[in-house]
């Protein structure tokens, strides 16, 4: 039986046959007459495209062009806002390309001042995310300002009872289901890759312990044979390059620093390029860091993820400023399983 409620995808895209919204378009136009266009749903700033799906009574895709900035931002909420009041029970999952400079950051303040009505918000870029269709073949857009169309392939058919446009249902309930569970996944990944080398490598005889040193540098040597860029998904994990697009370094030290994590981020990009995968996690930390109202699971989530963070931090990525761990016992690995498995079980999906 269908959910009683409408999906929303609002996906704030270079779509082509859009005008580009940036703060220098909204500065002749008055607050009262954005809001106007917006209640009259003027294409203007967004495109509603109906959708079929197997999972909810109706769906809708809504395209939108705005780019980073202190006015589209706010645009960019009021129109969710406009969404959340028009549909019935609308779940709304914001999707914003990277390349219109939105950033963790950015997440963060969205889902924060839109009070719930944003349920999950992603970032995505470069065509290497689900919600490309080259992907994996599944998604919803090319990588040249619209949905796909090529190679036999149409994401957009017509409805026979409605005679409109419409996003068929597959690639709409592929893109979907995706999402829903994204964050869960890039999560248990991350938990599988980590104890394919820490378990056997670290302990085969068992021991309680071994020398932080030692861990490290078994750690990063069997981390570079997997492949898969392990140690800098856990640094995306912990927050390590959050705040990286907005930081302006002005010593010489900060600059060396901003340097290394800058060139670190460049590498997992193009590792996920290469791959067509996404693995940057700063997207699922806002995420997780942020709890919907009245949701236990939510806040029991958040807790969960903040206990991993400080648990993990130490080994991977400890604080200059205080001492090395002497050693790293089997409880300590232990304790960061279990953790990783309390925060995948407030999470929707199964684990792969």
């Amino acid at each position: 039986m269908k959910e009683d409620k409408t999906l929303i995808m609002l996906i704030n895209w270079k779509w082509r046959k859009m005008t580009i919204v940036n703060d220098k378009y909204l500065e002749a136009i008055r607050k009262e007459e954005v809001l106007s266009t917006i209640s009259s749903s003027s294409a203007n700033y967004f495109t509603v495209y109906d959708a079929q799906t197997n999972h909810a009574n109706n769906a809708k895709v809504v395209a939108t062009c705005i780019y980073k900035g202190e006015k589209t931002n706010q645009l960019l909420l009021e129109i969710t806002e406009h969404l959340y009041d028009k549909y019935v029970n609308p779940k709304i999952y914001v999707f914003m390309h990277r390349g219109h400079h939105h950033t963790h950051e950015d997440v963060q303040d969205l889902l924060d001042k839109s009070e719930g009505k944003i349920e999950k918000c992603f970032l995505f870029s470069e065509g290497r995310d689900f919600i490309y269709y080259p992907t994996q073949k599944k998604g919803l857009l090319s990588d040249s300002g619209g949905f796909w169309r090529q190679d036999g392939i149409n994401i957009l058919g017509l409805d026979e009872e409605t005679k409109k446009i419409t996003i068929q249902q597959p690639y709409f309930d592929n893109v979907w289901h995706y999402y829903d569970h994204e964050f869960r996944k890039k999560i248990c990944e991350l938990k599988q890759d980590f104890f394919d080398i820490c378990m056997p490598l670290t302990f085969p005889n068992p021991s309680t312990e071994i020398a932080y040193k030692q861990f490290m540098d078994n750690f990063m040597e069997e981390a570079k044979k997997q492949n898969k860029e392990l140690y800098l998904r856990f640094r995306s994990f912990l927050g390590v390059y959050d705040n990286l697009q907005k930081h302006t370094p002005n010593k010489s030290r900060e600059f060396e620093e901003y340097a290394k994590l800058k060139k670190e981020w460049e590498r997992l990009e193009e590792f996920e390029k290469k791959s067509k995968r996404s693995y940057i996690l700063d997207d699922c930390s806002a995420n997780l860091e942020h709890i919907l109202p009245d949701n236990p699971q939510d806040q029991t989530a958040s807790d969960c993820y903040l206990a991993l963070k400080e648990k993990i931090q130490p080994l991977l990525c400890p604080n200059t400023s205080k001492p090395l761990p002497t050693f790293v016992t089997q409880g300590d690995l232990q304790n960061i399983r279990m953790l990783f498995r309390k925060l995948l079980d407030c999470l929707d999906g199964d684990e792969a």
